[in-house]
């Protein structure tokens, strides 16, 4: 028993690693990051997608669905408290608009050759939606006459350039246009861009949906700043599930992202085909214990609460690099994951990694996985160091041992990160899950 349960610190020193995370870290003001519309002169729609990246800078693009398909990349974004400004270098354009907060919009004007007026405000998905359908079947310019072409919707292959989609709770960006849906939800504090290494290669025959909770990766926290956060990211995907009628869908579930994940095939399980948890148990507060330990909700809720309010007092404060780099350290085998690592753990709201923290640990899915009609694969990590495989298999099988249809795949040399540390095994993994 006592070998067992030191052999498990392993996995729990990933949540501490968090902790001392997300008490390092520092809050964000106000973001741009998200989709903003309006129309050109009063009559034609322009729609402008914003990201902000991890190092804190802006990237974008702008499209008229009006006039076509074509998606032009924006240059020199510059985003203040009141301010928005960027350039259209292939159409020689220039957008500067100053922030009315009344309106909740980009007051502007737009520059090309002459000069009219745009005001930009932030889109809804439905919004979006309702004006990505209007794009004409032909592009209304003709191509030997503009400047951009079909082929510069996709920029790159990471999920930085793909529209935004925003939610209460979430974002989405669609990567694919074919096969059925898989949902790629990241873990604590970690952006989209977690599965950069898997999503180009699954887009290629899904549509894949890539989740980012809002507070992550630099966007605006909007409803997370309440609680009740892992319930609304349910709430969303659900709504976005049934409105869209999308049948067949696959959901891959990181750490925190696997607890979505359990909550949203136990409680809407008509809803979700497959489920793939990666290194996460149904009561992550289960690590903090002896094996075979009662563990409830109320016995960790104390100190859950404790480690939620200590992390958002760091809101707002600078941020202790030395702190989070000592840190993320913990969560992989890959000296060279560290930098991307930090940089994600700096970029995420404190407040909201706090309460997704507290959440996390003070939620038990235990009595719901008998309700889970979804085919589950549940991938853990092990490594020659802690957790070891020997270990770490019949803990994870203990775990879940009430889901009827359920495979198990251990991965390994790795850390917390399996995607990072072991890339082309867990390509294998996902792989093999949504064929089967």
């Amino acid at each position: 028993m006592k070998t067992t349960f030191v052999n498990l610190c392993a996995v729990v020193a990933r949540l501490l690693a968090v902790f001392v995370v997300l008490t390092a870290s520092r809050g964000f003001a106000q973001e741009a990051a998200g989709d903003w519309g309006g129309l050109l002169a009063g009559q034609l729609n322009i729609i402008v997608h914003l990201t902000k990246n991890a190092d804190g800078h802006y990237s974008g693009s702008l499209e008229s669905p009006d006039q076509g398909t074509f998606v032009l990349r924006a240059e020199n974004v510059d985003v203040t408290k009141d301010h928005l400004g960027f350039s259209i270098p292939k159409i020689d354009g220039r957008f500067d608009g100053t922030w009315n907060a009344g309106k909740k919009t980009w007051v502007g004007i737009w520059k090309q050759g002459q000069v009219l007026p745009l005001d930009l405000s932030r889109l809804s998905p439905q919004d979006l939606s309702a004006l990505t359908q209007k794009r004409p079947q032909k592009d209304a310019i003709a191509p030997d006459s503009r400047p951009n072409q079909q082929h510069e919707v996709t920029f790159d292959s990471s999920s930085s350039a793909l529209p935004t989609q925003l939610m209460d709770h979430i974002s989405l960006k669609v990567m694919g246009t074919i096969g059925s849906p898989v949902f790629l939800i990241p873990g604590l504090s970690s952006p989209r861009a977690a599965w950069d290494g898997i999503a180009p290669e699954l887009a290629k025959t899904h549509r894949v949906y890539l989740v980012q909770v809002n507070g992550f990766g630099g966007d605006a926290p909007g409803a997370n700043l309440n609680p009740g956060i892992l319930t609304g990211i349910v709430t969303d995907l659900y709504g976005l599930i049934s409105s869209c009628k999308l049948n067949d869908v696959a959901v891959v579930g990181h750490s925190m992202g696997g607890i979505v994940g359990l909550m949203l095939a136990a409680r809407h399980p008509a809803s979700v085909e497959r489920l793939m948890v990666v290194d996460e148990v149904p009561f992550a507060s289960v690590m903090l214990f002896p094996p075979g330990t009662d563990v409830t909700v109320s016995m960790v809720e104390p100190q859950a609460a404790k480690m939620r309010d200590a992390a958002a007092a760091g809101y707002g404060k600078p941020a202790d690099s030395d702190a989070v780099e000592a840190s993320v350290a913990r969560l992989t085998m890959d000296p060279e994951n560290r930098a991307k690592l930090k940089e994600w753990a700096m970029a995420a709201d404190p407040r909201v990694t706090a309460q997704v923290l507290y959440e996390d640990l003070t939620t038990d899915v235990r009595p719901e996985l008998s309700a889970i009609r979804a085919q589950v694969n549940v991938v853990y990590a092990w490594n020659d160091k802690y957790p070891l495989k020997e270990r770490v298999d019949p803990f994870f099988h203990q775990q879940y041992a009430a889901i009827q249809k359920i495979t198990y795949v251990g991965i390994g040399p790795s850390g917390h990160l399996v995607m990072l540390d072991q890339p082309e095994k867990f390509q294998e993994a996902v792989e093999h899950f949504l064929d089967n």
